[in-house]
Order: C-alpha cells, then structure tokens, then sequence
C-alpha cells in the first residue's frame, strides 16, 4: 500500500523546483478519522504564511498529485 504522507514529502521538492511554487513551504497530509466518514486533507503552507487546505477524495497517490496540483496552480 502506497504511503501519501511519503509521496507528499517526496513532492514538495518537486514543487519547490518550479517557477510558480517555489515559495512552497510544506505539504502535510492529515488522515481525520473524526465524524461519519474519514477525511483525507494536504495542508500547503507558503513562505508567507498563507495555508491552503486542499481535501483529497480518497483514490491512489497519482489521483493525489493531480488534485495537490490543479488546487495550487
């Protein structure tokens, strides 16, 4: 079984290389296990201290990236 907390640090640096996200600060998977259904959130963090929190809606690592992306870009 694939670990997303690990594909979100193995992404970080990759984000942090481009031109738009380069003031990336960190990518923090949270697994909330609280309420009816399980939740699945990445926090990205800005140099500048602005947070955004992205909600994953389960699926694979790749599906994870994709969503990681397209909510930052």
């Amino acid at each position: 079984m694939e670990s997303k907390k690990e594909i979100c640090n193995l992404l970080l640096p990759v984000l942090q290389a481009t031109r738009d996200l380069s003031d990336l600060a960190s990518l923090d998977y949270v697994y909330d296990e609280e309420g009816v259904c399980a939740k699945e959130y990445v926090y990205a963090e800005f140099i500048c201290g602005h947070i955004f929190r992205i909600c994953i809606l389960g699926g694979s690592g790749t599906e994870m990236i994709t969503t990681i992306i397209n909510e930052l870009a």
